[in-house]
């Protein structure tokens, strides 16, 4: 067995997959099946066809409704948004301790 055959055929696969389901949740969304009203629902929805997540853009760009678009283009910025606050908060709770080990330093420095 070649293995480049194999990983061409495991991209293919793949392809169709999401190709297929993304255009199964699609005809769902935009015959009014489904109504996400929320990030849950419409999280829901993707995973029960078996499309991740980060197709959304791929499905704003193809539903005929703009309340399908608008719910896609919203959890987009909601998880890029989720994502740039889990990392600066991250990084503060970093400085933070390094603050306050540097502070329990000096104490310590002044105490001796």
């Amino acid at each position: 067995v070649n293995s480049e055959d194999d990983l061409k055929a495991l991209i293919d696969a793949k392809q169709s997959l999401v190709t297929e389901s993304i255009k199964d949740l699609l005809k769902e969304l935009d015959s009014l099946q489904i109504v996400p009203t929320d990030s849950a629902m419409l999280t829901q929805a993707f995973h029960r066809f078996g499309v991740n997540m980060c197709y959304l853009g791929k499905v704003a760009e193809r539903s005929t409704l703009d309340h399908v678009e608008e719910c896609c283009v919203v959890e987009m910025l909601a998880r890029t948004l989720k994502n740039i606050l889990q990392k600066q908060l991250s990084e503060i709770i970093v400085q933070g301790a390094a603050y306050k080990a540097t502070r329990r330093e000096k104490k310590l420095h002044y105490m001796k």
